[in-house]
């Protein structure tokens, strides 16, 4: 997560479906909906080609 006014990183609490290259909008009250993307195929999958798309949703609340 980034503060806008000053720019550094800071961690946040992670995501439900780790996931890539998906849409992410933020709300009016300050959560960021994050909707599809890339996942990985399995714990253990290491190998390219092993990432499959999801058609899952996640809201997520910054600084929890």
């Amino acid at each position: 997560m980034s503060n806008t006014l000053t720019r550094p990183w800071t961690p946040a609490a992670p995501m439900s479906v780790p996931r890539w290259e998906s849409a992410f909008t933020p709300l009016r009250d300050g959560r960021v909906l994050a909707a599809g993307g890339s996942v990985r195929n399995g714990v253990a999958a290491q190998r390219l080609g092993d990432d499959v798309l999801t058609a899952t949703a996640e809201i997520f609340t910054p600084g929890f």
